[in-house]
């Protein structure tokens, strides 16, 4: 599905790129649920092969829809460590520090590289 949209960072352009990205998760689920492969490496594949398909092109999104592609980023990270949408864990604690990652937001402004490819910053 491709969007040819003059308003980049419309609400649909970054529903079409949540959905690339689920794709690329969902088709990794048999590394998620490896007890052979460890977290570290777990987390590198999502970085590379996931979070790489969600932020591409995120540099021109409104700041704006930065709640629901969070969202997306803590369901993954719980699914990733097997954490239940009913345990009580706070995001910054074991989501983002435990795994290594930051808010997507910051990634965005600050232009750091995922993946192998480089964000620019948002002006």
């Amino acid at each position: 599905m491709k969007v040819n949209n003059i308003d980049r960072g419309s609400d649909e352009d970054i529903k079409v790129r949540i959905n690339k990205a689920r794709t690329a998760f969902n088709k990794l689920r048999k590394a998620w649920s490896s007890h052979v492969i460890s977290r570290r490496t777990k987390v590198r594949i999502y970085n590379i092969n996931v979070k790489a398909v969600l932020l591409h092109v995120s540099e021109t999104w409104r700041t704006t829809n930065e709640t629901t592609q969070q969202c997306f980023v803590n369901k993954c990270l719980r699914r990733i460590l097997k954490i239940c949408w009913t345990d009580k864990v706070t995001t910054n604690e074991m989501l983002w520090e435990g795994t290594g990652q930051e808010p997507s937001k910051s990634q965005i402004l600050t232009g750091e590289e995922v993946g192998g490819s480089h964000l620019k910053e948002a002006g």
